[in-house]
């Protein structure tokens, strides 16, 4: 122990990605980690900004009222998208026309929650982890489940990554008018 007498001991770097403070960063961190607890949420899934770190795209898309968070629970997987594809899943449209939408106390992001009843034994975890790598909304965005199901029969390829059986159960319509 004598080696380690008398040498200052050193805080770690904290990288703040943008916060003006260390304090502001703990501040968003606990405020990041909060959300994620009371959602039950290990992984959120979002098509991010790369000027702002991870915790940061999150927080700013919570405060944006024109994304919906859908909370898959079995999954502990939050996918954030814009409402101009959320609406696109008849599910989530339906969901909010006939009961409206969830919301966190101090956030205007709308809510949909996929509970452990469902189920979601045939749906791929990796899949859906990587829909915003993969660019699942840029190849489906437009078009209709039959017209995916015969893309896909030609570019048999994409198989490996767009998941079907969500696609499926979420009643996706690509050709949908939005009425949001």
């Amino acid at each position: 122990m004598a080696f380690f007498e008398g040498i200052e001991e050193i805080d770690p770097p904290i990288h703040n990605y943008g916060a003006t403070s260390n304090v502001a960063w703990t501040d968003q961190k606990k405020e990041y980690i909060d959300i994620k607890e009371s959602l039950g949420i290990l992984h959120f899934i979002m098509e991010e900004d790369r000027v702002m770190g991870r915790m940061e795209n999150v927080l700013s898309c919570f405060k944006n009222e024109n994304c919906v968070l859908l909370v898959i629970e079995d999954m502990c997987l939050g996918i954030i998208m814009i409402d101009h594809h959320a609406m696109k899943f008849k599910y989530i449209e339906n969901l909010f026309k006939r009961d409206g939408c969830d919301h966190l106390v101090k956030y205007p992001i709308k809510i949909a929650r996929i509970s452990k009843e469902w189920d979601t034994a045939g749906w791929s975890y990796q899949k859906l982890q990587k829909i915003y790598y993969n660019h699942l909304f840029e190849t489906i965005e437009n078009i209709t489940m039959e017209q995916l199901e015969e893309h896909l029969k030609t570019q048999e390829w994409k198989k490996y990554k767009i998941d079907v059986h969500f696609l499926l159960a979420l009643s996706w319509d690509g050709s949908v008018i939005l009425e949001i």
